[in-house]
């Protein structure tokens, strides 16, 4: 596993103002995430700083597709914190704008919108219906003490 504060300064690494440094801290992550050098749960605590700065990244052609493929892998974690994330620092507008940007990339962009935006509904909606079970669970235990009574 990285140091942490390695991974801090790479995760800095990617907002650095010579575009050569963002793009080799780029594929560093995208190399260690794909090797499992680093697993995405340690991104977690780091991601109001990384999904800003990999969303901002889609706008430079040199680090286009270096950013998808990290938000690819980001995306197919299934974590909760990284896609909410993904849907706070507006996902969606930047991987749009993208995709209208680059007709070659546009079906793997289209890709990855559902893949944020699905899982997380899906993700809501399990979560309403065990929320909706409890509830359900309570009323029925209270109308059999009512009963009882």
């Amino acid at each position: 596993m990285e140091d942490a504060g390695r991974l801090d300064a790479l995760v800095l690494k990617l907002r650095h103002p010579l575009p050569k440094i963002r793009l080799r801290a780029l594929r560093s992550l995208l190399f260690k995430l794909r090797e499992r050098l680093i697993h995405w749960r340690e991104l977690e605590p780091l991601q109001s700083s990384v999904i800003p700065s990999l969303l901002t990244s889609l706008k430079d052609p040199a680090l286009e597709l270096s950013a998808l493929h990290v938000l690819q892998l980001l995306a197919q974690s299934g974590s909760t914190i990284l896609l909410s994330s993904l849907q706070h620092f507006g996902a969606a507008q930047s991987l749009q704008r993208a995709a209208n940007g680059n007709q070659e990339l546009q079906e793997t962009y289209e890709k990855l919108l559902r893949q944020i935006y699905v899982t997380k509904l899906v993700s809501t909606v399990e979560q309403e219906l065990e929320q909706l079970e409890r509830n359900a669970d309570e009323i029925d235990e209270r109308d059999i003490r009512g009963c009882m009574s």
